[in-house]
């Protein structure tokens, strides 16, 4: 029987919650150690020649992939056809530090993906000391974005978002990243219309301190997944459920044959993220001006709660783009 979608209601996900729901025949060992000292988890599964190497809440404060991601271990650890044709590693929260604090660095107060060429964490060294080791055929770089993501000029909210990251400032399409586009795009054309529409394309821009662009850089194909929020879903249940699909399109879509010839082109077709989304907002008539106010997180009695900003004037002229929740 599988606990999918039954685990984790709630953002809030620090280790010892995750670590304790875990099955205890699962192999999991520690890779490294955080700044203060705890260990950081990798899950092994499969024996195939494939090898997929994933890892979660990099940003302390974004749980979502995370629990999309047990969600999707649950669904496979049983699937003997598929764990002889694949192996999977999967870190589980490369920032337990975060995870507990519910922030987004390190204890360090260190952004671990701004990180990939210092190398100046534990956290980082240990995940670049396994990946050299591993030797993974594909990564997936798994992340929550803030509700402020909308698709394109349209007035949807980005629920989901991909990208295969850029190996050079010229965003060059090397073998490495064309073979990302290939799955991203086989993973597009999986979902129905309705959440087309609410997927977006994150931007390509080259930045070397990044994980996904340091591994594409070094020919490894990455694919990062930015899981955002469905409506008023603030404990993201509806993207949690996206994130566990898209993990298993996945998986389906480096599996098969070489690239599509239309690949590339369905890539691009998918809107890039713009910034357009409010939590409240409306138009003041008085002023002629569109307010919107945007949510922000905090950590309480472990729980995440959400609270008002202050109102700010928009663009009168681009209301036709803006996203309120209410």
């Amino acid at each position: 029987m599988t606990k999918a979608f039954s685990c984790f209601p709630y953002r809030y996900l620090p280790q010892d919650i995750l670590m304790e729901a875990l099955d205890n025949e699962l192999e999991c060992v520690s890779i490294g150690q955080s700044v203060e000292g705890r260990s950081i988890y990798c899950l092994r599964l499969g024996t195939g020649s494939k090898k997929i190497l994933g890892w979660s809440q990099m940003h302390g404060n974004e749980t979502t992939t995370t629990r999309g991601l047990f969600d999707f271990i649950e669904r496979i650890k049983g699937d003997q056809q598929l764990l002889r044709q694949c192996s999977f590693a999967f870190i589980l929260q490369l920032n337990p530090d975060g995870a507990f604090r519910y922030t987004r660095e390190n204890a360090n107060k260190v952004d671990l993906n701004r990180d990939a060429l210092d190398v100046s964490q534990p956290e980082t060294k240990a995940f670049m000391d396994f990946f050299e080791a591993y030797a993974p055929d594909l990564c997936l770089n798994l992340h929550d974005q803030r509700t402020r993501f909308t698709v394109g000029a349209t007035k949807k909210e980005a629920a989901l978002s991909f990208l295969a990251p850029s190996a050079d400032n010229a965003r060059t399409f090397t073998k490495a990243r064309i073979e990302a586009i290939r799955v991203i795009s086989y993973v597009y054309l999986q979902f129905n219309r309705s959440v087309q529409s609410r997927i977006g394309r994150f931007d390509d821009s080259f930045n070397a301190q990044c994980f996904g662009d340091y591994l594409t850089q070094k020919g490894v194909p990455t694919i990062l997944v930015e899981a955002g929020q469905w409506g008023s879903d603030y404990d993201r249940v509806i993207s949690r459920r996206l994130v566990y699909e898209t993990l298993q399109h996945i998986v389906e879509g480096f599996c098969k044959a070489p690239l599509e010839t239309d690949a590339l082109e369905t890539y691009l077709s998918i809107p890039e993220n713009t910034q357009y989304g409010y939590d409240l907002g409306y138009f003041d008539p008085t002023t002629q001006y569109w307010l919107g106010m945007r949510y922000s997180e905090h950590l309480q009695d472990e729980a995440v709660v959400f609270r008002e900003e202050s109102f700010e004037k928009l663009d009168p002229t681009a209301n036709d783009f803006y996203y309120f929740r209410g």
